[in-house]
C-alpha cells in the first residue's frame, strides 16, 4: 500500500515538473482552466451535498470528469500533442462559455423604469414544512421593498400547494407582506400554479392590456419568467432578488436547461 502512494505522488509530481517545464503555453493554459473549473466544481459538489445527495454527486462529478481531462491531455500531448490540445481546448472553450451564459441569466434580471407598476407579479418557490424558505423569503422582503415604495402597485402573488405541504405558496407570501405592514386589499393571491409556466399564465388573469407589470422571483430566475410572459402574449419588467449564495451555480445550471427546453420545444 505504502509502495503504491509512493508511486502516485510519483506521478503527480513528475506531471507537475512536466506542466511547469516541459509543456508549450497552448497546452498549458486550457489545461490550467479547465483544472481550475474543476477544483471550483469540487468545492461546490462538496457544499451542494448538504443541500442535496443528487446535486453534490453531480458537481462532483462533473470535477472528476473536468480534473481527469486536464491530467489526460497532458500525458497525452507526449504521445499525440494535436488530440491533447484539441480535447482541452474544446473543453476550456465549453467552460468558458458556460460562464458566459451564467452571466447572461443573471444579466436578464436587470430592467429600467421598474417604478410606479399598475401590478406586480411575485412568483412563489417551494415552501419548507408549510414555512417560507430562504429563497422565497427574499422574494418576499424584495416584493414588501416594492410595495412600500409604490404604495399605488397591486400584488399578485402566485403558487399553488406543491410537495408534502397542506398550505399554497400564495397563501404564505400573502401572510408574510400582511404581516409587514402591506394592506391585504393590495394583494391578489393566485393558489394554483405548480410551476413557473403556470405561474406566468394564470397570473396573466390579474392583469390588463394596459398594465405596467413587474415581476419578482430570485435573479437567476428573472430571464426564464421574462421569456415565458413573451411566449404568453405580454411583457414584464423583472426585478431580482438575490439568491442564496451556497444554490447559485446550481440554479443556474438548471435554468440554462429550462430556457434551452424553451427554446427548442416552447411551453
Amino acid at each position: 500500500m505504502k509502495e503504491k502512494m509512493q508511486s502516485i505522488i510519483s506521478r503527480f509530481k513528475d506531471l507537475f515538473s512536466r506542466f511547469s517545464s516541459g509543456f508549450e503555453l497552448k497546452i498549458k493554459v486550457p489545461a490550467l482552466i479547465v483544472a481550475v473549473f474543476g477544483v471550483i466544481h469540487a468545492a461546490y459538489g462538496l457544499v451542494m451535498l448538504s443541500e442535496s445527495l443528487i446535486y453534490g454527486v453531480m458537481w462532483l462529478c462533473f470535477s472528476f470528469i473536468e480534473l481527469a481531462a486536464a491530467s489526460y491531455g497532458l500525458v497525452l500531448h507526449q504521445s499525440q500533442p494535436a488530440l491533447a490540445k484539441t480535447l482541452l481546448v474544446c473543453l476550456s472553450l465549453w467552460l468558458g462559455l458556460q460562464s458566459v451564459l451564467d452571466a447572461a441569466v443573471l444579466l436578464g434580471s436587470i430592467s429600467m423604469n421598474t417604478s410606479s407598476a399598475d401590478k406586480v407579479i411575485v412568483l412563489g418557490y417551494q415552501l419548507d414544512e408549510d414555512t417560507a424558505s430562504d429563497t422565497l423569503l427574499r422574494r418576499i422582503e424584495t416584493a414588501y421593498e416594492y410595495a412600500k415604495d409604490n404604495p399605488g402597485s397591486k400584488l399578485i402573488v402566485t403558487g399553488g400547494i406543491t410537495g408534502k405541504n397542506t398550505k399554497s405558496e400564495a397563501e404564505v407570501m400573502k401572510s408574510a407582506l400582511v404581516s409587514y405592514g402591506v394592506d391585504s386589499l393590495r394583494i391578489y393571491k393566485e393558489e394554483e400554479a405548480k410551476n413557473t409556466i403556470d405561474n406566468m399564465r394564470l397570473s396573466k388573469e390579474f392583469i390588463s392590456s394596459q398594465d405596467k407589470v413587474v415581476l419578482i422571483t430570485s435573479n437567476y430566475h428573472c430571464l426564464r419568467a421574462k421569456v415565458l410572459a413573451n411566449k404568453l402574449g405580454y411583457s414584464v419588467k423583472t426585478i431580482g432578488a438575490s439568491a442564496p449564495v451556497k444554490l447559485l451555480l446550481n440554479q443556474l445550471f438548471l435554468e440554462k436547461i429550462s430556457l434551452l427546453q424553451i427554446l427548442l420545444f416552447g411551453i
